[in-house]
């Protein structure tokens, strides 16, 4: 009987003291990343509004063109092919449904699109192109493998140019980095685990890569990878944005939630309040909470004066307008320690109907 008392009193101590993943983060420039972002961003991979879109408005292959005139048809060769090659290892089970209510990941950021694109992590965890040659005929065929190299060969003179004013992205990540190490911000990305019922060792790697826009900054996320988005001549070169990497750790512990949360959680909230006519399924809920957790609550809490400065949170008018009424809800859930699934989004769902008849559409 002891015995019995005894185990139960442990279960309920370790039911009560559960412990959620951890969340390291580190940041690095590399050449062979950078390499990779170009080629892309020049290619037929660049279309507007697909997995590809670089969000750049043209600007790689207006800053390629007027260095080195127009694309030849040797060079549009090479970029199909290099095209083809990309898209055959890349594969998002989620992205084709967009109903929310049948896409396994509901309202959520989708856990397809974290593990979608098997090329690139090769090129984001290599330094130099001599280690990505040796990781990638472990996925690509031998006459891939030459293919690849002939096109890597073709535009070695301009992707040198590229790689030689990169050299200042060198110091900025090593900035970066030192201050992604902060014990507090490490704790705080656990806190985001816990919220989301999350229970990972999640390692996340910042890579930054020459971008040809100077008054715009993009962090998009490829699975463990980051990709710091910022021209090199930019006066914040070295400004160390942490909110922006962590809107973007947001997304990516979201997208492990389990997928029956993710069901369960999207049917109670759109039961309340569809606003599907007017907004994108994954503007709805997700970037609002990204915004709400990654943003503002990290900048509250960590950069106050940023915080009461910032008078605009995101481009588009729905998630810049619904995150202050997530805000306080999340704020409050991190303080008494509520996950996502503690009522937050019923709460939500009277904020969402206000929001939505006040607007004709969300640009």
């Amino acid at each position: 009987m002891f015995k019995l008392f005894l185990w139960s009193v442990l279960l309920l101590h370790g039911i009560a003291n559960r412990s959620y993943g951890s969340v390291a983060v580190s940041a690095s420039y590399s050449d062979t990343a950078n390499i990779l972002q170009i080629l892309d961003c020049i290619s037929d991979r660049n279309i507007p509004n697909t997995e590809g879109d670089c969000q750049d408005d043209g600007g790689y292959l207006k800053d390629w063109i007027k260095r080195f005139g127009p694309l030849t048809s040797n060079d549009k060769t090479f970029l199909r092919e290099y095209t083809r090659l990309r898209n055959k290892y890349f594969n998002d089970p989620d992205e084709q449904e967009e109903d929310p209510l049948k896409n396994r990941n509901g309202l959520f950021a989708r856990i397809g699109s974290e593990h979608a694109d098997k090329l690139a992590p090769i090129f984001y965890s290599s330094k130099t192109l001599s280690d990505v040659y040796k990781k990638i005929p472990a996925l690509l065929s031998k006459a891939e493998v030459v293919r690849l190299k002939k096109i890597l060969l073709h535009f070695d003179v301009q992707l040198k140019i590229y790689l030689k004013e990169s050299r200042a992205y060198i110091e900025a990540a090593k900035e970066m980095n030192a201050s992604l190490q902060n014990p507090e911000f490490t704790a705080f990305y656990n806190e985001i685990m816990a919220f989301y019922n999350v229970n990972e060792g999640l390692q996340f790697e910042v890579v930054y890569v020459w971008w040809p826009l100077l008054n715009r900054v993009m962090t998009p996320h490829y699975g463990q990878f980051f990709v710091m988005e910022r021209n090199p001549a930019s006066p914040d070169l070295n400004k160390t944005e942490n909110d922006i990497i962590t809107h973007e750790i947001v997304h990516s512990i979201s997208s492990r939630q389990d997928l029956k949360q993710k069901q369960k959680l999207t049917s109670q909230f759109l039961r309340g309040c569809d606003p599907q006519k007017k907004v994108k399924p994954l503007r709805i809920l997700e970037e609002p909470f990204a915004v709400s957790i990654g943003q503002m609550l990290f900048l509250e809490r960590f950069k106050p004066d940023e915080f009461k400065g910032t008078k605009k949170w995101y481009r588009n008018s729905w998630v810049n307008e619904f995150a202050p009424d997530v805000f306080p809800m999340v704020k409050e859930a991190f303080k008494s320690k509520k996950r996502i699934t503690d009522g937050i989004i019923e709460k939500l769902i009277s904020s969402c109907k206000t929001l939505y008849d006040s607007k004709s559409n969300f640009p």
